[in-house]
């Protein structure tokens, strides 16, 4: 084989695989690219359909406190349909779940700010030996502030957790 062959054979090589690296990067590149279903089938979003966005998910996980979370805040839990509520003059998502066949004893809300991928929450869980155990009295539940939220959202998040909405 002359130079020249084995320089054609080599330049047709580098091209072929040139090409199949470009073709093969694009699936991956459009398995990555769909966004994260958060919606269930009526188009709601709930709390645990929230912690399927990346953007939500990473918010949560680095919120101070949430280490010390039960299991069930990361995985399918009983929720009500997030909202948008404004607090502190900021539009964020209020999105609320408890524990699953024991709502009283466990709940969580969280905030989120998804223009600043920020969160802050609080989790309530009823004391051993909380005196009423059908009331929704805040001294009934040890409280447990996630983030660091300030005076005016842990009032808001304070109200919403004992409000009888």
């Amino acid at each position: 084989m002359t130079c020249r062959a084995v320089l054609l054979v080599l330049s047709m090589t580098m091209a072929a695989c040139s090409t199949q690296r470009d073709q093969a990067a694009d699936p991956v590149r459009e398995a990555v690219a769909p966004p994260v279903p958060t919606l269930d089938k009526s188009g709601t979003l709930y709390f645990y359909g929230l912690l399927q966005r990346p953007d939500f998910s990473l918010a949560f996980a680095a919120m101070s406190g949430t280490s010390q979370l039960p299991a069930w805040t990361r995985h399918d839990q009983r929720s009500t349909p997030a909202q948008r509520v404004e607090v502190a003059g900021r539009e964020r998502w209020l999105a609320v779940a408890c524990k699953p066949h024991d709502c009283p004893t466990e709940r969580i809300m969280v905030l989120y700010d998804a223009q600043a991928h920020e969160m802050t929450g609080l989790f309530a869980r009823r004391k051993v030996d909380a005196s009423d155990l059908t009331s929704n009295a805040p001294t009934n539940d040890e409280l447990t502030w996630l983030g660091v939220p300030d005076d005016e959202t842990r009032r808001f998040l304070h109200e919403r957790m004992y409000s009888a909405k």
